[in-house]
């Protein structure tokens, strides 16, 4: 009688597990991620300084489109947004700023989001300075007191219109005053420290007597290459520090770039010197 009572109970418990195991009901389908711009607000910028960060997104089908809304105030001055989502650059203007991005996605039909932020662009208390080549002069000012520590950037932008990438650059550097006269080395501003990024490759290492340099990878688009970085220590009190980019090695005694194109050309940029005033 118990060992019919132990066989009746194993099957049905048997049958349970088998009950169990042919359940045909759906499992729910997870919870949809709504299509949304994820950055909280984007960090504070300093004047003279490179500035980039990439903004982010959740939902929606990728690949993702960025640009300005509609109804969005411009980006400060000097910082551009990328259609892939890089606010990148290097501010000459110090304020508050308020603008708009837009990011659309890549559905049948596609959705979009747009979101408002605020950027506050400081001045560094321990200057930074950017040299960079973007066809026009950019111009920062600040005063200049003796022994002040500045840290120096030489980065090449180039317009997209007028070439896709660049494989190389020559340029030369100068340090005037306000009258256009050269600085003394040693007496004047020292030169405390240089460093070349892991990306470029130098011939000629000098930059106030000239630079020839060569990028292991493309630049392309409108975002600042890093080419040079160096720690400058003045000496006395300058108002009107002034760094020029002029003529080098080039063509003609131009300033140059080698484009990625077959033949690696030489793109002629004479009268577009881009200088960077302290």
């Amino acid at each position: 009688m118990r060992k019919g009572f132990v066989l009746f109970a194993g099957l049905v418990l048997l049958s349970m597990l088998v009950a169990c195991s042919d359940d045909s009901t759906p499992t729910p389908p997870k919870p949809s991620v709504d299509f949304e711009i994820t950055t909280a607000a984007v960090p504070v910028a300093y004047t003279c300084s490179p500035y980039n960060t990439t903004l982010a997104v959740q939902g929606g089908t990728a690949p993702y489109t960025w640009t300005l809304a509609e109804v969005s105030d411009p980006l400060p001055e000097g910082i551009v947004l990328t259609s892939d989502g890089k606010i990148a650059g290097v501010m000459t203007v110090a304020g508050d700023f308020s603008f708009t991005v837009r990011v659309t996605d890549s559905s049948p039909t596609p959705k979009t989001y747009d979101k408002a932020f605020d950027m506050s662009v400081d001045v560094a208390s321990n200057p930074s300075l950017a040299v960079f080549f973007d066809g026009t002069a950019t111009v920062c000012t600040s005063p200049a007191a003796a022994f002040t520590p500045v840290n120096c950037y030489v980065f090449i932008m180039l317009d997209e219109q007028d070439v896709n990438c660049a494989q190389a650059c020559e340029f030369r550097l100068r340090i005037t005053d306000a009258d256009n006269a050269d600085l003394d080395a040693g007496s004047q501003y020292a030169i405390t420290s240089r460093t070349t990024p892991a990306h470029v490759a130098v011939s000629l290492g000098d930059l106030f007597a000239g630079m020839a340099l060569s990028f292991y990878r493309p630049m392309s688009g409108p975002e600042p290459v890093l080419v040079v970085s160096f720690d400058l220590l003045l000496l006395e009190d300058l108002q009107n520090l002034s760094f020029k980019f002029e003529p080098s090695m080039g063509p003609n005694g131009s300033l140059s770039i080698a484009t990625c194109d077959v033949g690696l050309p030489m793109v002629n940029v004479t009268g577009r010197e881009a200088a960077i005033n302290y």
